[in-house]
């Protein structure tokens, strides 16, 4: 069976949307994770490790 080649563009991959996607999406799960550490300190719950 051939292999299918396939053409990427690496300004496709690293364009300025996509950077900035990454970036937004990497911080609202930070974000999140501190959400939940801060709520587990209210209850004296376990916390993620610094």
């Amino acid at each position: 069976m051939p292999v299918k080649q396939t053409n990427v563009n690496i300004e496709e991959i690293f364009s300025w949307q996509n950077i900035i996607l990454y970036f937004v999406a990497i911080n609202l799960f930070v974000f999140f994770i501190m959400f939940l550490d801060k709520k587990k300190a209210k209850y004296c719950s376990w916390r993620f490790p610094e």
